[in-house]
Order: C-alpha cells, then sequence, then structure tokens
C-alpha cells in the first residue's frame, strides 16, 4: 500500500498491491531491530512493544499446510537489487520454521512433465544462497548466481564463474561450501525432482495469464491466490473505491475518462511503471509494452510533501 502522508497528518491512498508485496523484511525483522537497539541505547523504555506478529503469523500460516515441500519462486532477471530475493528467503524461513521444507528457485526453472501432468522444479534449491554468498565473501570470491553467474555447457554440468569469468574449482573451497554446493545443487546435476504442490510466487498474476501453461495452474496450490492480483491490484479498484466511497477523506478522485490535469496510470503496472503526470512529464524510471496495452486509469495529482527536503510517501 502507498500512502501519501504529511507532518499534519493528511493521509492518501496512492496504490494498493495486494499482489506482490514486498515490505516483509522491513516491516518485521527490520523493525524489531529497531527496538530492540533504541530499548538498548536508553532511548525508549524497556517495556515499550510494537504491534509486529507478522512473522508468528506467518510461521503459524505454514503449520496449517499440508504439504510438507512448499515451493517458493520469483523472476531473478527483474530483481536487480535482490529485493524480491530478500522478501521470498524470508517467507521461506518462516515455512521451514512451521516445520516446512522450503524449495526456493527460478520462474524460469519450473517444468511441466506432460507425461505426470505435474509441474516439477529442478532438483537445485536456492534456500541456502545466503549462507553462500557469505562463505564467499569470507574467501573474498565475488559471484553472482542471479545475473549470469551460473554458465551451463553441453554436459549439463553446472560450473560457478567468478566475476573474472574463471572458473571457480570446488576443490579450492572449503568443507562448509562444499556441503552448500551439495544442497545447492551446483555440481553434478540432479537427477531428482519435486513435484511442485504448493507454491509461493513472487511474480505478476497478469504476466502468468499469458503463459501457455496457466491452463494447469489449478494443480497447484498457489500462495496467495489468483483473485488478489485480478482484483485487488489493478489500479480500477481505485476508480471503484472513489465510486463507492465518494469524497472518502483518504482517497484521491479516480476514474476512468481522460483527464489531463490527473496522473496518468497504467491499470496493471509496478515499480512505477509508465505513470504520467499531468505536465505529460514521464515519472517512471521504466516503461513495459505489456501494460501499455491494457490501458490506464486517471488519478488525482497528489504532490508527495518535502521533509527534510525529499518527497516522502
Amino acid at each position: 500500500m502507498d500512502l501519501y502522508y504529511d507532518n499534519d497528518g493528511k493521509v492518501k491512498l496512492y496504490e494498493y498491491n495486494d499482489d506482490t508485496p514486498l515490505t516483509l523484511v522491513e516491516s518485521s525483522e527490520a523493525q524489531k531491530k529497531w527496538l530492540e537497539d533504541m530499548i538498548a541505547m536508553g532511548e525508549l523504555n524497556i517495556n515499550h512493544t510494537q504491534y509486529n506478529n507478522i512473522k508468528d503469523n506467518l510461521v503459524e500460516y505454514f503449520e496449517k499446510i499440508k504439504n510438507d515441500i512448499i515451493h517458493f519462486t520469483l523472476y531473478t532477471q527483474a530483481d536487480k537489487t535482490q529485493e524480491d530475493f530478500d522478501n521470498i528467503k524470508f517467507i521461506a524461513k518462516c515455512a521451514e520454521l512451521a516445520g516446512k521444507k522450503p524449495f526456493i528457485l527460478p520462474l524460469h526453472e519450473i517444468g511441466y512433465d506432460n507425461n505426470s501432468n505435474m509441474f516439477v522444479d529442478n532438483g537445485k534449491n536456492l534456500f541456502h544462497y545466503n549462507e553462500i554468498m557469505n562463505d564467499l565473501k569470507n574467501m573474498n570470491k565475488k559471484i553472482d548466481l542471479f545475473h549470469g553467474g551460473i554458465d551451463e555447457d553441453e554436459d549439463e554440468f553446472i560450473k560457478m564463474i567468478d566475476s573474472d569469468n574463471s572458473e571457480i574449482k570446488l576443490d579450492e573451497l572449503s568443507e562448509k561450501y562444499n556441503y552448500l554446493i551439495n544442497e545447492f545443487g551446483v555440481g553434478n546435476e540432479s537427477d531428482f525432482y519435486n513435484e511442485i504442490k504448493t507454491m509461493y510466487k513472487l511474480y505478476p498474476i497478469e504476466y502468468m495469464l499469458e503463459d501457455e501453461f496457466i491452463k494447469n495452474i489449478n494443480k497447484i496450490q498457489l500462495i496467495e491466490p489468483i483473485w488478489k492480483g485480478l482484483i485487488v491490484s489493478n489500479k480500477c479498484i481505485l476508480v471503484e473505491l472513489w465510486k463507492k466511497f465518494k469524497n472518502h477523506p483518504y482517497l484521491l478522485e479516480a476514474k476512468y475518462e481522460e483527464d489531463k490535469s490527473f496522473v496518468k496510470k497504467p491499470k496493471l503496472a509496478r515499480e512505477g511503471a509508465d505513470i504520467i503526470l499531468p505536465n505529460n512529464s514521464e515519472l517512471s524510471l521504466s516503461s513495459d509494452e505489456f501494460y501499455k496495452k491494457n490501458g490506464y486509469i486517471y488519478q488525482e495529482y497528489c504532490k508527495p510533501p518535502l521533509i527534510n527536503d525529499y518527497y516522502r510517501y
């Protein structure tokens, strides 16, 4: 949820995204660490607390899921800052605390077995990615497993490539690292593949609907449900909310009819893609033709407040 908020307590809803939220780490672990540090510095009393049950609630949710293995996937090519992966890893860790076996893999590595009519993973679990990265840092190695760091040759042997494009020899690595490599699946390709029965995806549902295998999605217990992406995360909800609660103090006027004095927003878009301000200036740092084809809504312009020389929202 993106909100306007100023020093006078004025609040306005900019947008609502219930399909691919990315603030779990900040709103749970980071806030908890902030509270602990503030108490340790004497800035807050030891009796201070905060309404922060996100992690506990996620663990409780995963305890109710029947399947032991839960898959987590994301679109790694778009994760330039590793923000998506950090959120996936946090959710997967909650599943582990619930007694489940989390399995993380990139979206493009999901397979479909036509003989068994089921979705399968690739046998390479990214759940220990952070441990692998920390171990590499201790060895002064720099490697990117997501963006070109994995190289696959004709023999399907997975090699780890250092930042200078030289191959990292497995026998040069620590015993701990070799264990993680085997757990991760780097080395000889694993012949074992797991059926994907329950999956959390950090990937826009509107993209998934374009895939040929979407017709088989009912074979997976999907977290979150599809309707969240199609209804709640569609910017048309801003228009419908205004129709139902016109002049509500927390809402900005929104409509389908073109209005050049309003902000032009694609009905389906993320990270500010293709937003156009009333002066026809492009606000977004990115553009996606996929989003442009789905049409636009128009929302009342509400400039973010300037606080300490920064525009905040």
